[in-house]
């Protein structure tokens, strides 16, 4: 569906919009402000690809909200908003072997998740939140189900269930929130 390589001349070549790439910092686990990353050149914002090469190399996670990197990727969004009557995106998350994005969380939309490149552990838990965002309990929450997602494996995660991925390998992982119309 789609490679690393991809992803980075897609980075290379695009106009930068607001919320378009997100870097997760591996230490904390916290949103990179776009200002470490993000250059003005006079005339359009572009990505710094120096700063995020040095930061891929340093294990820090890329999240792209775009279902328009390439065909494949915007015929599957389409192909999925008719076929189940959802509003849909595409959330591409890359990253090297160690690299984290987010704590044990969950999604308010429905999520269909297809590794593409690498393998990620994937937990799911028992729990369902009543909102989305991290787990905050103070209690140990029970797992439902631990896999190895390899590439072209899919998971369906339901809105609000809380999960975890871990990349295992350098790897590249696509989330589909799927909203009902």
């Amino acid at each position: 569906m789609i490679t690393i390589s991809e992803m980075w001349n897609f980075l290379n070549s695009t106009h930068v919009s607001e919320d378009l790439l997100h870097v997760i910092d591996p230490k904390t686990g916290l949103k990179v402000p776009k200002h470490h990353y993000v250059s003005n050149a006079y005339w359009e914002y572009r990505f710094d690809m120096n700063v995020l090469e040095k930061m891929w190399d340093k294990k820090y996670t890329f999240i792209l909200h775009s279902s328009l990197v390439n065909k494949t990727l915007r015929d599957y969004v389409e192909n999925l908003e008719s076929e189940n009557k959802v509003y849909c995106h595409a959330h591409v998350y890359f990253g090297k072997e160690g690299s984290k994005s987010f704590q044990i969380h969950a999604d308010y939309p429905d999520n269909l998740i297809v590794q593409c490149v690498g393998k990620s552990k994937v937990t799911v838990y028992n729990e369902y939140a009543e909102k989305g965002g991290p787990f905050l309990g103070d209690k140990d929450i029970e797992i439902g189900e631990q896999m190895v997602l390899e590439p072209s494996d899919t998971i369906f995660i339901p809105s609000l269930r809380y999960h975890l991925f871990e990349p295992l390998t350098d790897r590249l992982s696509i989330s589909f929130p799927m909203i009902k119309i």
